[in-house]
């Protein structure tokens, strides 16, 4: 019995460690790359003028709410994810927003760098190619190429902001949510850890010169985030129509407006010897008509002679 087990115990254990040695040989490659995060700001407004919320009836009110931003805010963010703590290289950057239109496209540098995080650095705007400025920077300090490299700690990452596209009432009447996508264009110069026989780019790497590497282009990497559009409109209630003088009253006509009616056949009766009138400056008043009542014979009465 003993020896039954042990033979069986012995098996299982053969079994575990040939199954580990299977698992230890399935080894995955190195991730290499970015990800991109992108988000989009307040609602945006597709009016411009108060004629632009005019609903066509000439006796309510509405304007153009100019508080709400009118331009259309998003930013996306590049952000290093190298498992070879490779250097990154961003050269591009473009924001594809869907409009009513079809897609429009805007592109770098309309796209600006508004951040620099971790261990980024991007090419110092006033300096030129070669001459890098890094989280120290401010937004107009920075411009394309930028590198990334693994952070020391949090994460290493960049900020552009689209901030160009004014949105239009037939983008709002298709979608109140208008979507879009932001996308970088990178490569991987292959610095990091070469222990599977990669070499690092040569001299000539930001003309992309591959050398058994990744020193081209990779596609555009998306993130994907939506806008929403607001009318902008307030209504302000109905027209308050302008007063004529006191024997007017105004009136509003949803076609044509404002307008004013003669009420002077509205003032209220006196007593039988008074006649309504009414005065423009003053209003409504009553006349004595008492000198027009007409006048009745001032003979005497003559009585009939009776006949017997």
């Amino acid at each position: 019995m003993f020896a039954k087990t042990f033979r069986c115990l012995l098996h299982a254990n053969l079994l575990i460690i040939v199954a580990s040695m299977l698992m230890a040989t399935n080894v995955y490659a190195q991730k290499h790359g970015i990800g991109v995060i992108k988000s989009c700001g307040p609602p945006v407004r597709v009016c411009d003028t108060n004629e632009d919320c005019d609903d066509g009836d000439a006796c309510t009110d509405e304007e153009c709410n100019d508080s709400l931003p009118d331009t259309y805010l998003c930013i996306f963010d590049a952000i290093y994810l190298d498992e070879a703590g490779d250097t990154i290289l961003l050269n591009n950057a473009r924001d594809i927003i869907a409009t009513a239109g079809g897609d429009t496209t805007v592109n770098y540098p309309a796209i600006t760098i508004s951040d620099v995080e971790g261990n980024s650095r991007c090419t110092d705007s006033t300096l030129g190619l070669g001459f890098w400025i890094g989280p120290a920077g401010t937004e107009g300090d920075w411009i394309l190429p930028c590198e990334m490299t693994e952070p020391d700690v949090g994460f290493s990452s960049v900020e552009f902001k689209s901030n160009t596209y004014e949105p239009t009432e037939a983008d709002f009447l298709a979608d109140s949510n208008l979507p879009d996508q932001g996308e970088v264009k990178w490569m991987d110069i292959c610095d990091g850890d070469t222990s599977n026989g990669a070499e690092s780019c040569d001299a000539d790497w930001i003309e992309g010169d591959p050398v058994n590497c990744n020193c081209v282009d990779n596609p555009w990497s998306p993130g994907i985030a939506s806008q929403s559009l607001v009318e902008g409109c307030v209504d302000l209630g109905t027209t308050e129509c302008p007063e004529g003088n006191a024997c007017q009253e105004p009136f509003c006509d949803e076609s044509t407006g404002c307008g004013l009616d003669d009420v002077s056949d509205e003032c209220p009766e006196g007593n039988a010897c008074q006649e309504p009138f009414c005065d423009p400056a003053t209003g409504c008043g009553l006349d004595d008509v008492s000198d027009e009542c007409p006048e009745t014979s001032s003979r005497p009465m003559r009585l009939a002679t009776p006949f017997y």
